[in-house]
């Protein structure tokens, strides 16, 4: 039986999950269909069309935050203790009427600071950002380090981008949340100057295949990643929910991405 899946979001013009779950198909020799789901609105009437059609489902931006509004009063629907609290979902499972919403970006963070061997602990830490993915990064790293987040409105972060130079020399990760550098903003860059961060020690792009223009101007001492390692592990997480597998990152990561770099 093949287990339909997809991943929504919007504008979604570059994606690398259609390859990535295909490759978890073929190493846990389960039959998937993933499809591309670009949607702009994301309604009520949407939401039940794809609990209707698919059997599990990736969510992007900007429908992080959405799909946790629509469906936080509905009945048969269970949310994992993280979407609980930071009241974003990336990951929906459907098993009959029941719905389990699921964030799976924590593990993908988590592994990621494994994965480069950078030690994430008492650190002063910038996200660029509010949404969902923001929320994500702030509650997986607050009980561990000192946390900011910086939003275009002063409702939506603790500074805005003009008042950021308060803290800037005491920096010492910045994680960047934004569509920024990726289509169709690849054009644009941060609205923060990097010569203020004298102490940076890491830049992390939630982001992949962005723009070289986005971290031009970061310095060379600093390291400077992108989400790759991230949507990679999440990925693995979310395939594990909606199949019942047990796959380890360590033994899938090197097969998808030759695989993505194969493919793109």
């Amino acid at each position: 039986m093949t287990i339909r899946l997809g991943i929504i979001g919007w504008p979604l013009t570059k994606t690398f999950s259609p390859n990535i779950h295909q490759s978890l198909s073929e190493i846990s020799n389960i039959d998937i269909a993933y499809k591309k789901l670009p949607i702009e609105n994301f309604t009520l009437d949407i939401y039940e069309s794809l609990n209707d059609e698919f059997d599990g489902y990736n969510v992007t931006i900007p429908h992080k935050e959405n799909i946790y509004n629509l469906s936080k009063d509905l009945k048969n629907v269970s949310r994992s203790s993280v979407v609980e609290n930071i009241k974003a979902v990336n990951t929906v499972k459907v098993d009959g009427n029941n719905v389990l919403l699921s964030n799976t970006d924590v593990d993908g963070i988590n592994q990621t600071f494994e994965f480069i061997n950078f030690d994430i602990n008492d650190k002063i830490v910038l996200i660029l950002g509010s949404g969902g993915s923001a929320q994500t990064a702030k509650y997986t790293l607050s009980e561990n380090n000192k946390v900011y987040t910086v939003s275009r409105n002063k409702k939506d972060g603790d500074f805005t981008y003009t008042e950021v130079n308060q803290i800037a020399g005491d920096v010492e990760v910045i994680i960047n949340t934004t569509p920024l550098g990726m289509p169709p903003y690849e054009n644009e860059k941060l609205p923060i100057s990097h010569l203020n961060f004298s102490k940076l020690e890491l830049f992390f792009n939630f982001g992949y295949g962005v723009s070289k223009k986005l971290t031009s101007e970061i310095p060379k001492n600093v390291t400077s990643i992108d989400g790759t390692i991230m949507l990679i592990a999440q990925a693995i997480s979310s395939f594990n929910i909606w199949t019942g597998q047990s796959i380890k990152f360590n033994e899938a990561y090197k097969e998808i991405v030759e695989r993505i770099d194969y493919e793109n």
